[in-house]
Order: structure tokens, then sequence, then C-alpha cells
């Protein structure tokens, strides 16, 4: 199977990274642990992750199908394998009508509506989602999962990876990015170690953060790869737990 993901080469030759990561300095995930998670497929080759919401609801960010039909993408559901598992055909695309690649990837998420429609079982479950508004505390121990690089231009993971990192304070999560060609919104949310070397990497865009087990973020973008004094920055779910509502009834 080939490997491609949801980025740009222009960013990616600036040390930017969109992710379409791998987990930096994570271990493998067992059967069952995370069972929202799903492998993205563009035309049935790896293009980054998502996350079951219900029987035919998927969440993902919004970078991973911009310009794309429905007929060309799939998700795998099931499996810590990107490959393996039930698949899924996407039928419909609705991105935030706000979503700004060119500005930061702000409101960067979306819903997909796939059939068949999922089997709830041990494998298989709906994201845990936060309330609108109802952010984590700076600080608050985070995991973050995918199959993504295992460091900046490194390899990837055929099965799911899992690390744990902390939430960051907004405004030094700012100050780190403030002389960067993308800037930090109140709509992203950071989360890295000080120390650096933990975290998401090319491939995982679109898998979740998650505190306590309800998921707070989609991974966004990053300088490199959990590249010390620069956070990794996700869409910050509690801010759009009401649109997420609007747009599949969940």
């Amino acid at each position: 199977m080939k490997i491609i993901f949801c980025v740009l080469t222009v960013f990616c030759s600036a040390g930017f990274s969109v992710h379409g990561k791998k987990i930096v300095g994570g271990v493998p995930a067992e059967l069952g642990e995370f069972p929202s998670q799903l492998s993205l497929h563009l035309n049935d080759s790896l293009y980054g992750a998502a996350n079951v919401l219900s029987e035919n609801y998927v969440l993902t960010a919004a970078h991973c199908v911009m310009g794309l039909s429905p007929p060309e993408l799939t998700v795998r559901s099931g499996s810590l394998y990107y490959d393996q598992g039930q698949r899924h055909q996407v039928t419909r695309i609705v991105m935030h009508e706000q979503f700004n690649f060119t500005d930061s990837l702000v409101h960067d998420i979306a819903i997909v509506e796939v059939d068949p429609p999922f089997t709830f079982g041990p494998n298989v479950q709906p994201l845990v989602l936060p309330n609108q508004g109802e952010d984590p505390a700076v600080g608050a121990p985070a995991t973050v999962i995918g199959w993504g690089r295992l460091y900046y231009n490194g390899p990837l993971s055929e099965t799911i990876n899992k690390v744990t990192i902390e939430i960051r304070d907004q405004a030094i999560c700012e100050e780190a990015y403030a002389n960067f060609p993308l800037h930090v919104y109140e709509s992203h949310l950071c989360a890295d170690v000080p120390e650096g070397g933990l975290g998401s990497c090319n491939g995982d865009s679109g898998g979740p953060l998650l505190v306590d087990g309800v998921a707070v973020g989609l991974v966004s973008w990053a300088n490199e790869c959990a590249l010390q004094g620069y956070p990794t920055v996700y869409t910050r779910l509690p801010a759009y737990r009401d649109w997420i509502t609007q747009n599949s009834g969940i």
C-alpha cells in the first residue's frame, strides 16, 4: 500500500509540518485501547487519521479532506493496523465554513458521513467529546495517538502508537510562534513537553488529543515534529462542540 499525507510541500520545505504524522517518542497501543481511532485513506493510500462520532459520522481535520471528493476517501475501523479493519466509504464531506488553510489552518475541523455504518463493539466506539467551552487545564496530561512518523522525515509505524504530553499555556504557545509564518489563535490548543521529543508527527493529522479519555483537540500543525520550544497546535474541540452537533446531530 502506498503512503501519502494530508500535507502541502511548500510548508514542508519551510520546516513546517501539517500533520499527516506518526507519534514521536511513543509506545504501541493495545487493541481496543482507542476504539474511536480510524485510519483515513485517499484512493486506498494512507492519508491521515479520523475519529468515530456515531454509526455514520466521522470527525477529522479539514485540511485532510479539502479539495477532495467523497469517492476518493475511505476510513478503516477496528484495527491497530492502518491497512486492516472494516472499510467504510466516505459519502459526504462537511468542512467548517470558516476554515482557512492559508491563515494558520484556523477552524481546521470537518465531519464526513460514511457507509456502511460502524458496528459498535470492543474495538469500535464513538469518540468521547467535551462540552462546549469545557477547556482542559494547563499542564494536564494529554495523550496523542496515530500511525505517523517516528520523527521528522523519519519512518512510519504500521500500528497505532501513543505518547503522553501536556497542555501548554496559550500565551507561551503564541509567543513560540510569534515570528513563524503561522500564528496561534484562540480556536487553537497547544500541547508538548518542555524538553521536546514527544508528540505527533507527519501522518497523525486529524487524530485526537485526549485528556482523561475526552477528546480536547485534533492534530493540525507544528514546526517540524515534537521540536523543543515549538508545541504542536491542535484544533480546540471545546470551541466546536456546538458546531459538531449542528452538523451531525451528535
